[in-house]
């Protein structure tokens, strides 16, 4: 859960006016000043020697910093609110090197500047050069801007140092600060760090807001501690701090990993109580707690309260209503939700169609499923995939459909789809039960090889049933085959011994 702390808004990092009208005209130091951030902002970061053209350009302007350290200011300013960190740095190493006044302020606006651009490795140097070279005394913000530029980089482990860092140099923490480094925590998965800078918070005696509980709850929920993440958002009702869309959002997924789906539920209906806006996220959460839990009628009556809510759909939140129908073996009505989205303009993907035709494999409706992998997807521009294709082959198969099995493995061949172990097993179980000639069924085995595509020991079992079927199960077959499972390394299991000894058996009632 990432949040915005904008460190901008603070005291320590001014902000250039906004552009507009002007009601009297600029002074001419005014306009000098704009026309040389221009010059500098037209600077490439490919020079050699930045740092030395940097001084260059700025020349005599200098003189005029001496004892005015926020005429510099306005220009990393300005060089920072343009994103080049690059210039930003390379000025204040040309102040450095002019022994002009350089303070806290500077530092800040040039470090923010690193963070923003995902140079958090520079804005880390910057800092401890503060300390080091340029003696220049660190406060909350310049600490607030590294720590806020490792969060952006996930970088959870430096974060965290930082915040020992401030106790040795005995500055004081705020809470913006513990929201970046909770964030942090959470884009690593590192939940139990997370949970222990909350206790923090508390120890330095600063007021937790949303933002803090925001990232804590994520934290926990992306890493399956559902329950922790749901005490602490009871934690936030008992300290008084207000819930937003994204802590439900948070609180909803949490609930998928417990299999809560009536509490994700309740807590959805809590928001429209409490007057917490819903968006596409906040259902899209709900529908994925449905979905995990089978939960396919609670899905659909989610998908009607979007309309009454005036929320848009997304392709996402389709995916998941389908695949919710597809687990429950519900395929018309996972047929709706896809001709739905044509209806109400959402795209299609890849996974639309492979959880639709699914749900046909689920259904026994192998024609239903030829016909998405074939004519829906062209229509729609969706690339076919082996999850399509093998779901497709699967349908094939329950339906005991040998022959339409094998063409579509050909099909998939000429359309250079990537042939994989669940495709051939499908269509060798599809001989099998279909009843095909036991030769096609070990021409297949034998395909596989070919074309590298591992075998396993459902693949070799579902040919051996196939032969058995076939009336072709001899001893010398059976210990062909066995021997060949054991030449690449494939285990035989019971059922694979379980036919040996039948067709061994049988050797010796014909003798």
């Amino acid at each position: 859960m990432t949040h915005r702390s904008s460190l901008t808004c603070r005291a320590g990092i001014p902000q250039l006016p906004a552009a507009g009208p002007r009601s009297c005209r600029p002074d001419a130091g005014s306009r000098s000043r704009e026309k040389l951030l221009e010059a500098l902002l037209r600077l490439p970061s490919s020079l050699p020697d930045l740092t030395s053209v940097v001084e260059a350009e700025v020349g005599s302007e200098f003189s005029a910093w001496r004892g005015s350290p926020q005429k510099a200011t306005w220009f990393l300013s300005g060089l920072a609110r343009s994103r080049k960190w690059f210039l930003a740095r390379a000025l204040l190493e040309a102040q450095l090197r002019q022994k002009l006044s350089v303070n806290a302020v500077h530092y800040n606006v040039v470090i923010s500047a690193c963070g923003k651009c995902g140079q958090w490795p520079t804005a880390l140097h910057l800092l401890e050069e503060m300390a080091s070279s340029s003696k220049v005394p660190r406060d909350t913000i310049s600490f607030s801007a590294a720590i806020s530029a490792c969060e952006r980089a996930g970088k959870w482990e430096v974060a965290v140092a930082l915040l020992g860092e401030m106790d040795v140099a005995r500055v004081a923490k705020d809470i913006i600060i513990f929201n970046s480094a909770i964030s942090a925590c959470e884009k690593g998965l590192q939940w139990q760090v997370a949970v222990q800078l909350l206790v923090d918070v508390g120890s330095a005696r600063l007021a937790k807001d949303t933002y803090t509980f925001n990232s804590a709850i994520s934290a926990c929920w992306k890493c399956a501690e559902w329950e922790v993440s749901l005490g602490l958002f009871e934690e936030m009702s008992r300290e008084k701090v207000q819930k937003d869309t994204i802590t439900y959002s948070a609180a909803i997924s949490a609930c998928s990993k417990g299999g809560r789906w009536q509490t994700a539920l309740d807590l959805l209906a809590e928001m429209v109580a409490v007057s917490v806006a819903r968006n596409v996220i906040t259902f899209g959460a709900a529908v994925t707690v449905c979905e995990k839990c089978g939960q396919w009628r609670a899905a659909l009556a989610l998908f009607a309260e979007m309309d009454t809510a005036k929320v848009h759909k997304d392709t996402v939140l389709f995916n998941s209503a389908i695949s919710a129908c597809e687990k429950a073996f519900e395929w018309q009505a996972a047929l709706h939700l896809l001709a739905e989205m044509a209806t109400v303009k959402v795209n299609k993907d890849t996974i639309s169609f492979s959880a639709a035709i699914s749900a046909c494999e689920k259904g026994r409706q192998w024609q239903a499923a030829l016909e998405l992998l074939f004519v829906g997807m062209a229509a729609a521009g969706v690339q076919k995939n082996s999850v399509a294709a093998s779901a497709a082959i699967s349908a094939c198969e329950k339906c005991a459909q040998w022959q339409a099995a094998l063409q579509l493995l050909d099909d998939m061949r000429e359309e250079k789809v990537a042939i994989d172990t669940i495709m051939c097993n499908a269509a060798i179980s599809a001989c099998e039960k279909g009843g095909s000639p036991w030769r096609v069924a070990l021409q297949l085995l034998d395909d596989m090889f070919a074309a590298r595509v591992e075998r396993s020991t459902v693949t070799f079992n579902s040919a051996i049933a196939a032969c058995e079927k076939g009336g072709q199960w001899t001893g010398a077959l059976a210990v062909a085959l066995l021997d060949e499972m054991i030449s690449v390394q494939v285990e035989p299991d019971g059922i694979s011994f379980a036919a040996a000894l039948r067709a061994c058996g049988k050797v010796h009632d014909e003798s």
